[in-house]
């Protein structure tokens, strides 16, 4: 299994995940009201509802919207899945697509935690309990499903090889003033006759160039 089909599997589901999550109890605040009687709130990211003892049937409200980006995420996410087995041009609209599809979701769990904790902190003030339900830990997973898919999809650019061995660079070019082994000798002070020879009775010279 390569890494594309990997981060494939990965981003089904996280899609599925997110929309389980969408559907279980996020939130659930109970409250002591009386000595026989317990209120309760349950939050999912559809609805919430509010359950009194003294009630002949819970009443359910609209929820806070959260629902509505998390299955955008999670169509999102279907939609980048099925471009990156397309051509090479879907393929690379389809990896920005899960990369979008996992920042949304991401986002919807933090928003909804970070209300969430919230009223946990103002209701634990009164005389009750609360926990947050299966559905935050849910869509948790389906993050980091989605994140996990987005990555092993993503082409990234090949290292090159390290070369084995010492390094050996050479410089090209011609360089006259100064020779390869040696420092430059002037010759414009060695006195030689009209034929360059060196002048009778004393030692060749040798300059090397």
């Amino acid at each position: 299994m390569n890494r594309r089909v990997a981060g494939a599997v990965a981003l089904g589901v996280g899609a599925v995940l997110a929309v389980c999550g969408s559907l279980l109890e996020l939130f659930r605040a109970e409250f002591r009201v009386g000595p026989d009687r317990v209120d309760s709130q349950v939050l999912t990211a559809w609805r919430t509802t509010f359950d009194s003892a003294g009630a002949q049937a819970p009443e359910t409200f609209p929820g806070w919207g959260w629902g509505y980006s998390i299955v955008a995420a999670a169509v999102l996410a279907v939609v980048g899945l099925v471009l990156l087995f397309r051509s090479p041009f879907a393929g690379a609209v389809g990896r920005f697509v899960v990369v979008a599809a996992g920042g949304v979701l991401i986002g919807t769990t933090w928003s909804a935690y970070a209300t969430l904790d919230g009223m946990f902190d103002d209701i634990a003030m009164i005389n009750g309990g609360v926990a947050f339900g299966p559905g935050l830990w849910v869509l948790v997973l389906a993050c980091l499903a989605l994140t996990a898919g987005a990555a092993l999809v993503q082409e990234w650019p090949e290292r090159a090889p390290r070369p084995e061995g010492p390094a050996v660079y050479r410089v090209d070019g011609d360089d006259e003033d100064t020779p390869p082994f040696g420092i430059p000798i002037p010759t414009d002070e060695i006195d030689v006759d009209g034929e360059g020879n060196p002048p009778s009775g004393g030692n060749p010279s040798t300059v090397e160039r």
